[in-house]
């Protein structure tokens, strides 16, 4: 049997890594709105950067000049104070025409531990995918976030507007994903897609059916309730059973160790274009392949 997943309350965007990108601020902010969350912005002053200034041999290049120059802690300080003003302006743009509540906090230390340290288990972190496997490496934020407490949003490279259904992946009837998805459902005024994962065929209407009565004790009327079976194991079943869905978020509960870099979330995120919410280790998700 699967925990009962926590009542989210905040969502958490590192705007030092990727909120200077609207599109990436503005797809975080549709998605704290449509589950009633506050969005929570940190900007982290990278500590380390403060640290190798302080060393007598440390240079930088300056353009245009492109020549070397001995690092100067007063000019660092000002560039973060001036990407941190430029992050804001993004963020307030985007929480101005959405009107949700929000907060910009500016701390030093680790990126990466500052992130984990600030979330919790009612927490989501946004985590933006950057393109193809391999292109990007799988960074200490992104390690950090898997690492944390939290759940993950996965947002896809070029993340858009969708219209569709709220889509959670079910190990089983009881698979807290189910109740996520009906509450952001329930909230959103979205249809709810359950997409059981392969299951015998002398298994599959009771689990069904299950499902479907749950999702309808959480509140999700039954015409608004749809049914894909994942006909495979493979992540691949997976992501023949969303295409054509137009899903608007995809609910799944992640791997306990994920992969250093291609990561199921990931992966779906990208073939689909939509944003995939992971929930914390607490069923089975899709094998790679």
């Amino acid at each position: 049997m699967s925990a009962a997943p926590p009542a989210f309350r905040r969502l958490i965007l590192d705007v030092g890594d990727h909120a200077a990108n609207p599109r990436i601020a503005r797809a975080a902010a549709e998605f704290a709105r449509a589950l009633g969350l506050d969005l929570h912005c940190v900007f982290v002053e990278d500590e380390a950067v403060y640290g190798l200034a302080g060393l007598p041999f440390a240079r930088e290049l300056r353009l245009p000049a492109h020549e070397w120059h001995p690092m100067d802690a007063t000019r660092i300080a000002s560039e973060f104070a001036q990407a941190a003003a430029q992050a804001r302006r993004v963020v307030d743009e985007v929480v101005r025409t959405l009107g949700i509540a929000n907060a910009f906090e500016v701390v030093r230390g680790d990126p990466a531990a500052c992130i984990a340290v600030l979330s919790t288990a009612t927490d989501i972190v946004v985590v933006a995918e950057r393109g193809a496997p391999g292109a990007w490496p799988f960074d200490r934020r992104r390690a950090a976030a898997y690492r944390s407490a939290a759940a993950l949003l996965v947002l896809p490279p070029r993340p858009a507007s969708r219209q569709g259904p709220i889509a959670a992946v079910l190990a089983d009837a009881a698979d807290a994903c189910l109740e996520v998805a009906a509450r952001a459902a329930r909230s959103a005024g979205a249809s709810l897609l359950l997409l059981p994962l392969a299951l015998p065929p002398d298994q599959l209407q009771a689990a069904i059916a299950r499902a479907t009565a749950r999702a309808t004790a959480l509140g999700v009327p039954p015409d608004r309730i749809a049914v894909r079976p994942v006909a495979g194991p493979g992540l691949d079943a997976l992501l023949h059973a969303l295409a054509g869905s137009d899903a608007r978020l995809v609910v799944l509960t992640r791997a306990a160790d994920p992969p250093q870099d291609d990561t199921p979330g990931a992966r779906i995120a990208r073939a689909h274009g939509a944003p995939v919410l992971l929930l914390e280790p607490r069923g089975t998700v899709p094998a790679e392949g």
